[in-house]
């Protein structure tokens, strides 16, 4: 369909064929977006519904140009009224129907997910004809701005619909989880990659993989001056968690600090000093990563010496004899050796 330029319509001022070729302007590109998927009844096959061209945007290429397409036939309801919904999908713009149940007051049906509604179909018993007035165009809240087939449905939590807000107004990353797609970068066109395990923690990035979000990296340790440990963190005290549900953590530690069937370990941090990797330095060499090390003190000997003035000969007795004596000093202190501290709560980031 060709453009035109817009200009607001303005009475005054111009002559009226330049008012009527403005006119003529703004009808044409209007047309375009009010055409778009118009429903409308045709004559035969009686009980179809035809629609008009349309186009489904994509973000980061062309759009696609869906033809003119009609519906299957519909059957007219047995015993009570019953509701249809013509739809498009949102990657193919393929059309198809979603039929109701009869009832004496006839409800929408659902449609599958990624389904953009069209219109409505109102059918009572006996019909043989579908007319215009039988149908009441749904296009008004479809938003087609290429955001994704879960962004034209209405909100919600179940797949096909956007997600609703949180608290405070934003989006609950989490419940994109809900929304129609692939977990594979791209996904499918048009739909939104499934975010998979923590997908509170993500966020998607442009070239539609799902990233880590608040800057801490998976596998992070810090000492929290608290005793509740808060959302997103693990006590580091040596808990056997699952490889599947905490797969990102799992991708990080692996079995360094142990494993069994289907699970690994957290360090075990409570009551032990954290010491820095050795990694080729010589400082603390032979120790492998994430290793256990033992209290331990350097290696040291002791010396002594009595002086004797040899000008004055003299020898020592303790009453049962004389020779040299030997003696030590009586034990004090507590059970490790340990500097001065602080006790707090080691955490992971998982």
């Amino acid at each position: 369909m060709p453009t035109a330029k817009w200009i607001q319509p303005v009475f005054t001022g111009v002559d009226s064929v330049t008012y009527k070729t403005i006119l003529d302007g703004c009808v044409k590109i209007l047309a375009r977006l009010a055409a778009l998927f118009a429903p409308c009844a045709q004559d035969t096959p009686d009980m179809t519904v035809r629609l008009a061209p349309g186009v489904i945007p994509a973000l980061g290429g062309l759009a696609l140009e869906v033809a003119a397409q009609s519906t299957d036939s519909l059957t007219a309801p047995g015993a009570e009224p019953r509701r249809d919904i013509v739809y498009i999908d949102a990657a193919s713009g393929t059309v198809g129907v979603a039929t109701g149940t009869e009832a004496a007051v006839p409800e929408d049906p659902g449609i599958p997910p990624g389904a953009l509604p069209v219109a409505r179909v109102s059918l009572f018993v006996g019909m043989t004809e579908i007319t215009d007035q039988d149908l009441e165009d749904l296009r008004a809240g479809l938003n087609l701005m290429g955001l994704g087939t879960g962004a034209f449905a209405e909100l919600g939590t179940a797949q096909g619909q956007v997600p609703v807000l949180g608290a405070g107004g934003l989006l609950d990353l989490a419940r994109l989880s809900d929304m129609v797609g692939d977990a594979g970068a791209g996904g499918t066109r048009g739909l939104v990659p499934a975010p998979g395990a923590g997908a509170a923690t993500r966020f998607l990035a442009g070239d539609g993989t799902w990233k880590i979000s608040g800057g801490v990296p998976v596998g992070t340790v810090l000492a929290l001056a608290a005793s509740a440990v808060p959302a997103g963190w693990l006590e580091c005290n040596g808990a056997s968690l699952s490889t599947s549900t905490y797969a990102d953590l799992y991708g990080v530690l692996g079995t360094v600090f142990g494993s069994g069937s289907g699970t690994f370990n957290l360090p075990d941090l409570r009551g032990e000093f954290v010491r820095g990797w050795d990694h080729g330095r010589g400082a603390d060499s032979g120790r492998t990563f994430g290793s256990y090390q033992a209290d331990d003190y350097r290696s040291h000997a002791h010396s002594g010496c009595a002086d004797v003035d040899t000008s004055h000969p003299a020898n020592v007795s303790d009453g049962a004899g004389y020779g040299a004596k030997s003696g030590g000093t009586s034990a004090s202190g507590g059970s490790e050796t340990r500097p001065r501290n602080r006790a707090l709560m080691f955490i992971i980031k998982y």
